[in-house]
């Protein structure tokens, strides 16, 4: 839980979105820029007779497509190269999502994507069940892991 409290100073609310995981969301303009708020989490609010100002071009689908993608970023911070038989890149599209960037075909005709994850043990560990379509190119840790978990695999089902 997190116990620390601190003042923002003046906020200008851009839009309340109605639905997420944890809550009412707010998009926000601060002196720091634009933020999102946990309607649960604010404590306090002290009315001004300031009028609301959106800023000039806001538009609301694109705000939250960036602010979702920024977050996704945090959380998924570790990128790795691969290329992809082209047969099996509906299924990494299915099982990775947004986490998927498909690039161009390679010379031998499989397709170069990225896959971002949280840290190269856990993105390998993704992975592993789709070596059969997959190969991972960089970084060499997250080859690693893969030898590593595959060698695991192969000692626990021998």
């Amino acid at each position: 839980m997190r116990s620390s409290w601190w003042r923002l100073g003046q906020v200008c609310p851009s839009s309340v979105i109605g639905h997420s995981a944890s809550g009412r969301l707010a998009i926000a303009t601060t002196e720091a820029g634009r933020r999102t708020f946990r309607l649960d989490r604010v404590s306090s609010v002290e009315l001004t007779d300031d009028p609301i100002q959106r800023p000039e071009g806001f538009d609301l689908a694109e705000s939250w497509r960036e602010i979702a993608d920024e977050v996704d970023r945090k959380r998924t911070p570790l990128e790795a190269q691969a290329v992809c038989a082209p047969d099996g890149l509906g299924l990494l599209r299915m099982v990775l999502g947004g986490r998927l960037e498909v690039g161009g075909f390679a010379l031998d005709g499989r397709i170069e994507i990225v896959v971002r994850g949280h840290n190269e043990y856990a993105l390998a560990g993704e992975l592993a069940g789709l070596v059969e379509w997959l190969e991972v190119i960089g970084p060499q840790g997250v080859r690693d892991d893969l030898a590593s978990i595959g060698n695991a695999l192969v000692a626990a089902y021998r």
